[in-house]
């Protein structure tokens, strides 16, 4: 069932902008209210949107990518409920590291090699922040780079959530 005109608004609030990820262009964006193939853990816990936005920057043979995921919830314990029985697959198979503390923010964090062959370090920032659970995917930018973005995520997210009735 499509969002009513404000929550919509409220919803694309959570997200990056270009602000905040200068020197990226925008790509992809696809945002739904049912569940991506393989996710048996959105309708159990009353999920209500869910997208992404890629940015990226091709400079010659370097590729910088950041995936902006987000997940919306009815209640702060749904999100929560999902970020746990998420964690694996949201991951991707990456390892964890020292997960980084962000104040309203449960954040974990994963590095890995790019599978195709390319050589660089690839990074998952996953995070539950009051009724939302957010993925962020970073290649090709640099470990205090990738936190920054994180930070300017999580900032977007509590703004928006500061924002709702």
């Amino acid at each position: 069932m499509p969002l009513d005109a404000a929550t919509e608004h409220r919803y694309r609030a959570l997200f990056l902008t270009a602000e905040d990820v200068p020197g990226l262009q925008p790509g992809e964006a696809v945002h739904r209210e049912d569940a991506e193939s393989g996710d048996t853990v959105w309708m159990p816990c009353r999920g209500i949107k869910a997208g992404f936005q890629a940015w990226q920057r091709i400079q010659g043979t370097d590729l910088t990518r950041l995936v902006d995921i987000r997940w919306l919830f009815p209640s702060d314990v749904a999100a929560q409920r999902y970020h746990e029985a998420r964690m694996a697959a949201n991951a991707e198979g990456f390892s964890p590291v020292p997960a980084f503390v962000q104040p309203g923010a449960d954040v974990m964090a994963f590095s890995g090699r790019d599978p195709f062959g390319l050589g660089g370090e690839m990074r998952i920032y996953l995070f539950v922040m009051g009724r939302v659970a957010a993925k962020l995917f970073v290649s090709g930018l640099g470990e205090e780079a990738g936190v920054t973005i994180l930070k300017r995520a999580s900032g977007r997210v509590g703004a928006a959530l500061r924002a709702s009735p």
